[in-house]
């Protein structure tokens, strides 16, 4: 079987040698069968035809694509049964009884165009809990079409200093690989972060940091419906107003307590109301803040006053084309709730 540069090869030498296959066959160093075949085939290049699998290979291909879609289910959880491709093999050697590799059920993942998948990590939710993303979502789906560029999404977040990149790294040794950092934040420069986002919309960055103790030791910061109110409500009202903003926040007792609805009430600011409980993946900011800390992470603050630094410049600049585009999400998790 000749490859695409033998076959322009012998086009090549066919013309400039005038068309003798005995030149040409010493010239490119092959058979002079193989080149009159070549000419014959009017240098085309012979394209092998790909032979079909065996017949018990694509039962067990068959069989391992039924087995990655089974799950198991207790109450209102569920995870997948066979999830990691040791657990298929096992499982394919007890219902056949063959004896096959954990490569071979690799190379039939990747023929069904398998990818293994970090599952995402999401809050414990009680069915109650469930019901409630489903009736908010159902309510939501024809507002949020139109409505959706008025959204203001907003929450806190706590930023450190430990180094937040790539958990993946390719080598070619296991000792080549670089290993990550992992403290607890306590241990380490902390502070706590306040910001609103939507589409074509950006607050400035409030930042709370943490308390320090009179022994030195670093006390976590914790957001009382006061300072809620001093520090993060009053510089952002004049913002949702001039905007005309509808403003999201989450359940937390800082932002549902009656001294913060009595504060936005006055001010007449409009409040998404009903927002399901366990729910930062419905968050848009939530997105924005795991891209903050993989830009602050990278740079490797290590001071306290070093990281209020970087964290705001990095929050002034993000992508507002990024922004929108995790808003816009929004939308798209109402339709599959």
């Amino acid at each position: 079987m000749l490859t695409e540069v033998e076959v322009g090869e012998i086009k090549s030498a066919f013309k400039l040698l005038h068309g003798n296959v005995s030149a040409v066959a010493r010239f490119v160093h092959l058979d002079p069968r193989t080149v009159m075949r070549c000419v014959r085939n009017n240098f085309k290049h012979a394209r092998r035809k790909p032979r079909k699998p065996a017949k018990h290979i694509v039962e067990r291909r068959r069989l391992l694509s039924s087995l990655t879609r089974q799950v198991e289910r207790k109450g209102s959880r569920s995870w997948p049964k066979y999830g990691s491709a040791r657990q298929l093999t096992y499982r394919y050697r007890e219902l056949t009884g063959r004896e096959t590799a954990v490569k071979t059920i690799h190379r039939d993942l990747k023929v069904l165009k398998m990818k293994p998948y970090v599952r995402p990590k999401v809050p414990t939710r009680r069915a109650p809990d469930i019901a409630k993303r489903r009736e908010f979502a159902s309510k939501l789906r024809t507002w949020a079409k139109t409505k959706l560029h008025r959204i203001v999404f907003s929450d806190e977040s706590w930023v450190d200093t430990n180094e937040r990149t790539s958990r993946l790294q390719y080598a070619k040794r296991r000792c080549d690989v670089l290993p990550r950092e992992s403290k607890c934040r306590w241990n380490t420069c902390s502070i706590m972060v306040f910001g609103c986002v939507g589409i074509g919309f950006r607050s400035p960055l409030v930042i709370l940091p943490a308390k320090v103790a009179k022994d030195g030791v670093l006390v976590p910061f914790r957001l009382s419906s006061d300072t809620y109110i001093r520090r993060c409500l009053q510089p952002l009202v004049p913002l949702l107003l001039e905007k005309k903003k509808i403003l999201q926040q989450d359940g937390a007792r800082s932002h549902a307590s009656k001294q913060t609805r009595s504060y936005l009430s006055r001010k007449g600011v409009p409040v998404l109301e009903s927002w399901p409980a366990y729910s930062p993946d419905l968050n848009a900011i939530e997105r924005c803040w795991h891209d903050l800390k993989l830009a602050v992470g990278a740079r490797s603050p290590s001071t306290q006053e070093e990281l209020i630094k970087v964290t705001i410049e990095e929050w002034n600049n993000m992508s507002q084309k990024k922004i929108d585009a995790h808003c816009r999400h929004f939308y798209n998790q109402l339709q599959n709730l």
